[in-house]
Order: structure tokens, then C-alpha cells, then sequence
């Protein structure tokens, strides 16, 4: 009797490690973060590095690397084409300093669309915000010197700009959401506080770090008590992320935070998954049947896709920026105790996929309903150039940048 007792409870401990180590799909309730005030927040766009890829030449990597830029043709030609109004229609970017995102009648403002957008998305999330969209333009030079001296502005226009609330009576949460090296800027604030401003209370309620590349030294800021909640949204298909080799000693730069990091820190892999069109010549293996890959590139993070050369038009997305699902990814993220997810968002079934490291479990939760995600993309048409409010004055900057770069020997390519 007790053998057959223990045989039993044997059998059954076996079959529980063996459930245990295969993949499970749990279905979940709506991502929704119900909202009854609208609360008022601060959001600060801030852009990444600009024409670097234009002027790359052993000189210019040399230069970049030892941090000499300073005075440099490199210098001179960025700080030039930095000012374009061109860069203004295609990514969310603004005039040097802290400006609103203000629409305008007859001109494409990528800024004031990708707020518009976002707001969008936060309610399709039942997020009741009222946001105040603000850009931070910074030169966009490869230079980490003058990186922390546009830290330094941003730290000091920010103040400002909190104490103006303030005085007219609100009390707004602040958010920053960083692109690429803008990432990296929005961090430097750590190293401002901590070593000028100490004295300062304020606080930065959420931090959106998208393809920013990681390195020690942001590591180390990431634990900066600035930061209430930090959000590192990444993508595999983004093969610019490890290419810093200018930030640090390091050889190349990373997609994740390793080692200690910060309780305040939440990593997200997006990844985006599309119907693979049915091909009777090729069958591929069974893990890859029924949807193709089509995660965003470093440029497909930040950048509209009416952009020229770095955008692709084939994309289920198109022609949003990736960076727009932030609110969902970090609903969805909010839903688990991990803090290194890949959230996998297939919009043609209106379900996300939720993996953790360490961890064969998938939860299956609600995307955007198929009208919500065709809405939002319709929306995003209506700041199309093609539209004939934005066409004229569009393609006129259009052919005004492409003979500017041309006289430098440069393409469209430089962004």
C-alpha cells in the first residue's frame, strides 16, 4: 500500500516539473489602466543623433571618438542641416531649447502629430491624461561633452518650466521620452542633479528610453533617484543600438541594462508579428508558419514613415512610429511582477504575447481592436504630406534639403 502511495505521488511530482518546463499561454483581461481625473503631465520629445551617417569618414570617427568635435567640418555641417524645417515633418523634433508641440494650419509637424497620436493611444489604454507636449532639440552631435552641457539646459528650461505651472496653480507629473542618444541626454540629468543641484525636490515621474544604447555609464545613472520609473523599450530588429562606440571604453554599446539595475527599471522588447502571405513554393518550418517578423529598426522607433529612405512602407505599422505603442507596452508591462519582458504585438488577431525571461510561460492579452488599430493608422494619414494642406510646403522643403545635402556631397540618407 505505502509503495503504491509513493509510486502515485512520484508520478504525479513528475508530471508536474514536465507541465512546468513547456511553454503556457494564459489569456488575460484587457490592458486597461482605468483613470477617473485626468491627470495634467509634462512630456518632453527628445530627439536623437542627427547626420551622422552623412559624414562618416575615418577623420569624423576619430574626432567622435576622442570627443573632439568642436569646431569640426563634421561640427559645421550638422549644426547647418540641424535647423532644416525638413526634420521637423518626419520625426518628432524641434528648434534648439524646450518649445511646445503646437500645431500648424498649413505645415507638418511630426511633434505635434506624434502627440496627437500618443494622447490617442493613452485613451484606447483608458489613460485620462491631459498631456503638454513640449520638444528638446539639442544639436544632435555625436559628443558626449557637449551631450551633458545640453543636459545642463534641459535640466535648468525644465525647472523653469515647472515653476511657470506652479504659479498658475498645477502640478503637473513629468514625463521624458528620449530617442536614441536623446535617451542617453535625458540620463546625463542624474549626474546634473546630483552634482549642481542637489538642493532641487522635483522629480521625473516616468522615463521612456527608446533604442537608447546602453553602456556603464548609463547604468550607473539609471539608479539615479531622479527617475521614479524608468521604461527601456528596445527592439531586436534595431541594429544601431550596439553601434556606440564613441559613449564609453567599451568596444560597442547594449541593448539591456545587466547586472544590478534599479527596482525603478521595467526592460520591454517589442516586437511586432504580421501575417506571412502564404508562398506554394516554400514551406517553412512550423515555428515560423503563419506570421512574419516585423519588428521595428532604429529609425522605425522615432521616425514617420513618409520619411525617404528609412522607413519601411511594407510594414503592418506603417506609418507610425513605433515608439506610439509606449502606453500599451507599459500598461501591458504593469500587469506582471518581471521586469524584462518581450511583449509581442500581433496586430491581425488583435492579441499580444507576453514572454518573461527566465521563463517558458506566455500570456496571451488584448491588443487594439482591429477598428482602433485601423483608426489610429487613419489618423496618422491625416498628417500626411500627400494631404494638400501639408503638400506644398512639404515637398518644397523636401527639394530644399536634398540640394543642400547635395552641395555637401551628402543623401537623404543622412537621416
Amino acid at each position: 500500500m505505502n509503495t503504491k502511495f509513493l509510486l502515485l505521488a512520484f508520478s504525479i511530482m513528475c508530471y508536474e516539473n514536465i507541465r512546468a518546463a513547456l511553454p503556457v499561454e494564459m489569456v488575460s483581461s484587457p490592458v486597461t489602466v482605468e483613470s477617473t481625473t485626468a491627470e495634467e503631465w509634462i512630456t518632453v520629445l527628445i530627439h536623437g543623433v542627427v547626420g551622422l551617417q552623412a559624414n562618416i569618414s575615418f577623420t569624423t570617427l576619430f574626432q567622435a571618438k576622442r570627443d573632439l568635435t568642436e569646431g569640426t567640418i563634421y561640427e559645421k555641417n550638422v549644426l547647418e542641416l540641424r535647423e532644416h524645417p525638413f526634420l521637423s515633418m518626419i520625426q518628432p523634433i524641434g528648434k534648439l531649447g524646450l518649445h511646445p508641440a503646437k500645431k500648424n494650419k498649413n505645415w507638418l509637424s511630426a511633434a505635434y502629430a506624434f502627440g496627437a497620436l500618443f494622447s490617442t493611444m493613452e485613451r484606447i489604454c483608458k489613460i485620462h491624461r491631459k498631456n503638454y507636449f513640449y520638444t528638446f532639440g539639442w544639436s544632435g552631435l555625436v559628443s558626449c561633452k557637449r551631450r551633458h552641457c545640453e543636459s545642463r539646459t534641459l535640466y535648468t528650461q525644465l525647472s523653469q518650466k515647472i515653476a511657470h505651472f506652479k504659479r498658475a496653480g498645477k502640478n503637473p507629473k513629468i514625463r521624458l521620452i528620449g530617442f536614441s542618444h536623446g535617451a542617453t541626454l535625458l540620463l546625463n540629468l542624474a549626474d546634473i542633479r546630483n552634482k549642481e543641484f542637489s538642493q532641487d525636490s522635483f522629480s521625473v515621474d516616468e522615463v521612456y528610453l527608446i533604442g537608447l544604447p546602453v553602456t556603464r555609464i548609463t547604468s550607473r545613472q539609471a539608479h539615479s533617484s531622479l527617475f521614479k520609473a524608468i521604461y527601456s523599450i528596445y527592439s531586436r530588429q534595431d541594429k544601431v543600438q550596439k553601434l556606440d562606440i564613441f559613449s564609453s571604453q567599451e568596444f560597442s554599446s547594449h541593448r539591456l541594462f545587466k547586472g544590478r539595475v534599479p527596482d525603478s527599471l521595467t526592460q520591454i522588447e517589442l516586437r511586432i508579428s504580421a501575417p506571412l502571405r502564404p508562398n506554394p513554393l516554400y514551406c517553412p518550418p512550423s515555428f515560423m508558419r503563419g506570421v512574419i517578423n516585423q519588428s521595428p529598426g532604429h529609425s522605425e522607433l522615432w521616425f514617420f514613415g513618409w520619411t525617404q529612405t528609412s522607413y519601411r512602407k511594407n510594414l503592418n505599422m506603417y506609418p507610425l512610429p513605433a515608439a506610439l505603442f509606449a502606453p500599451y507596452l507599459i500598461c501591458a508591462a504593469q500587469k506582471t511582477a518581471c521586469k524584462n519582458i518581450q511583449i509581442d504585438i500581433r496586430p491581425c488577431t488583435e492579441r499580444a504575447l507576453l514572454r518573461f525571461q527566465n521563463s517558458y510561460e506566455t500570456l496571451s492579452i488584448p491588443f487594439l481592436s482591429h477598428k482602433e488599430y485601423t483608426d489610429l493608422i487613419k489618423k496618422a494619414f491625416t498628417f500626411h504630406p500627400s494631404n494638400p494642406q501639408y503638400k506644398e510646403n512639404f515637398l518644397k522643403q523636401q527639394t530644399s534639403i536634398v540640394m543642400a545635402l547635395r552641395e555637401k556631397g551628402q543623401t537623404m540618407d543622412a537621416f
